[in-house]
């Protein structure tokens, strides 16, 4: 999620892109972009919702659990159900469109690092409100990374235990628990359930107009590789605003070391994406075929071909990272920096290159600092 402050960090200006590309469409733009939007909206957003419910659900479950018997096999349990519901968030924080821009569901689940502070004033002070604004980026998935996971299991479980506020302990993770898989589960209905008509008129609009479904798709596919780039990889390392100073406190999921997983997995829910594969594998109409229909090439080769390449690379670098980021930081210096270009370069093929042979316009600001 945005880094809170990060503006204050990154001296860039913001602005509104239109994508250009040196390289023409050569072929005629005959391509029914309707096949695109009835494929990822009847075989993939909502799978990947119902998996997010159904892991989120497990976690929440796993809570109850492991409050009525704090043991160490029970935090077991229940730190690997929150392993499996981060991964499950990982393949749907692409979708920021319909529910889940209406409840900035990103931001909801996901906004790191984590004010532990807030984290504390949650627990001690049991009155309140959780689910209000302020408190945002003190819950979700990478509050729960604090308390189930920072300074270790004994210090856990004794959080639960002898603790002064163990009560408080035990009431906020109920609650987060229970707020995540609620949002989840709404996300699920409401494509699920056709809610307010949107999947319906997602999958039949073949405008590429600001703000139609297909603008709002490309739009935050290519904003989700940014942020995958950015704030799973270069900011922490970081690679911004020109400086080259490491930020290890701002990594995702510090306290669990689930970062590399994470990464790993956002960048696969991303490449299944464009090329429309649902969750079982199966290819259908993707991004990947409106490029191949388009004729699309960067520098005389195929875009699609540059694409791929580009998904494999970074994910074998991804690979060559031995445990975690914090750990990558510190010893592997040189896989980071190529992760960093593989990463930009995608990003340029999608923003730019991609973009301008769909003839769509990127609408959100920019505040890269590359």
């Amino acid at each position: 999620m945005k880094l809170k402050n990060i503006g204050l960090i990154i001296l860039a200006t913001s602005f509104i892109w239109s994508c250009k590309s040196d390289d023409k469409p050569s072929s005629t733009d005959n391509f029914d972009i309707s096949t695109i939007l009835t494929n990822y909206a009847d075989n993939i957003i909502i799978e990947r919702y119902e998996k997010l419910s159904v892991k989120t659900a497990d976690l929440k479950n796993a809570a109850v659990s492991f409050n009525a018997n704090v043991s160490q096999a029970n935090l077991d349990i229940l730190q690997d159900k929150f392993r499996l519901a981060y991964l499950a968030w990982q393949e749907n924080s692409a979708f920021q469109f319909g529910y889940a821009k209406t409840v900035s569901l990103r931001k909801t689940l996901n906004t790191f690092p984590t004010n532990t502070s807030e984290i504390k004033k949650l627990i001690n002070d049991t009155t309140i409100n959780q689910k209000g604004a302020s408190y945002i980026d003190a819950t979700g998935l990478p509050g729960l990374d604090y308390i189930l996971f920072s300074d270790g299991d004994p210090e856990v479980l004794s959080r639960f235990t002898t603790a002064e506020n163990k009560k408080g302990a035990k009431k906020y993770l109920l609650a987060i628990t229970t707020s995540i898989a609620i949002f989840s589960d709404e996300a699920y209905s409401f494509w699920k359930n056709n809610e307010e008509g949107f999947k319906a008129d997602f999958k039949t609009d073949k405008s590429k107009a600001v703000k139609s479904s297909f603008s709002n798709l490309v739009n935050e596919f290519v904003y989700d590789t940014e942020f995958m780039k950015n704030y799973q990889l270069s900011y922490p390392i970081g690679k911004y605003g020109g400086l080259n100073i490491p930020r290890p406190e701002i990594i995702e999921a510090k306290n669990s070391k689930y970062n590399i997983q994470l990464y790993k997995e956002h960048l696969f829910a991303l490449k299944k994406l464009y090329l429309g594969e649902d969750q079982s594998g199966t290819n259908g109409i993707g991004f990947d075929d409106y490029l191949i229909a388009l004729k699309s090439k960067r520098n005389g080769e195929p875009l699609n071909t540059l694409i791929i390449e580009q998904f494999n690379l970074i994910d074998e670098n991804i690979d060559l990272i031995s445990l975690d980021l914090l750990t990558a930081i510190e010893n592997q210096a040189e896989i980071l920096d190529k992760l960093f270009v593989a990463n930009k370069l995608l990003v340029s093929y999608f923003k730019v290159d991609m973009c301008s042979e769909f003839g769509i316009q990127i609408t959100y600001t920019d505040n890269d600092g590359d």
